[in-house]
């Protein structure tokens, strides 16, 4: 009986951990099509095609609800010759804001 009930909860554990990471997966690719919007948008180029999870957090929404905040960096350059440093915000799947750093024009 023992054996069972332990086997049946590192399942559901195991489990948790697939569905958390598959949705956190996607909010990342939400997160990587609304910075390539926005890169097009303010005509800039987004180098790699892809961004990296900084920093995760919890916090409350303007309704009260609880979810997390994700930090995603990427990397741009605006004129071809110099690198810069961006940030995308995501609060749960919404997109909370983008921040890019100092740049040429």
């Amino acid at each position: 009986m023992y054996l069972e009930l332990s086997h049946l909860l590192w399942t559901f554990v195991i489990l948790l951990g697939v569905l958390y990471w598959w949705h956190a997966y996607g909010i990342k690719q939400l997160a990587l099509q609304q910075t390539k919007a926005y890169c097009q948008k303010m005509d800039i180029q987004m180098l790699d095609e892809s961004i990296a999870l900084g920093r995760i957090a919890v916090k409350r929404d303007t309704e009260g609800r609880v979810n997390f905040v994700r930090e995603f960096r990427f990397e741009f350059a605006s004129t071809g010759d110099e690198r810069y440093q961006g940030l995308t915000t995501m609060h749960g799947r919404r997109c909370l804001h983008i921040a890019l750093d100092a740049h040429k024009i």
